[in-house]
């Protein structure tokens, strides 16, 4: 009872941490869902976690995929063939981000499905960015865009905007 009493106690700090606003770090037991942005090459978003998925509606159950194999996120699928088709990346002193454009029909999303936001405020449950506090991400198969951006300060990641799409969550280059 008691290593159980400390093993939940452990988890419940490392939660409070992150949510403090501590960068979340690779290893960090309550984030299954790790993403990483580290260039136009080497980055990685959430997809619902089977082909022709409706994005709004499997929001919590994501899965993320990655441009390649990465030991930064494990758990990481690999995009499909195709279904990335340009990146552009940013990074300034308080975020990282990658725009794009993206082929919805290379993971069999439809392209009527005005897409969905994921977050760190709980879409998918236990995700994180490594090496950042907070993260926000939509995928738009209706337009094509697709949009990450890992903060850490609050304010540089905004949560508030997910129906007014890419453009006014993450400003960039979706060419």
């Amino acid at each position: 009872m008691f290593a159980k009493s400390i093993l939940s106690l452990g988890t419940l700090l490392a939660t409070c941490y992150s949510v403090l606003g501590k960068p979340i770090s690779v290893g960090d037991p309550n984030i299954n869902h790790l993403v990483v942005l580290n260039s136009t090459e080497s980055f990685c978003l959430f997809l619902p976690s089977q082909p022709g998925m409706i994005i709004g509606e499997h929001e919590d159950d994501a899965v993320v995929f990655c441009t390649q194999q990465n030991p930064t996120a494990p758990k990481a699928k690999i995009f499909p063939q195709g279904f990335i088709q340009s990146a552009h990346f940013n990074q300034t002193d308080s975020y990282v981000q990658v725009t794009g454009k993206m082929n919805p029909a290379a993971y069999q999303l439809s392209p009527n499905d005005g897409g969905g936001q994921f977050d760190n405020r709980g879409a998918p449950s236990n995700s994180g960015c490594a090496g950042y506090t907070y993260f926000v991400s939509l995928l738009e198969p209706n337009t094509s865009k697709y949009c990450i951006r890992c903060c850490n300060q609050k304010d540089d990641c905004n949560m508030g905007l997910s129906v007014d799409g890419c453009d006014a969550v993450i400003p960039g280059d979706y060419s």
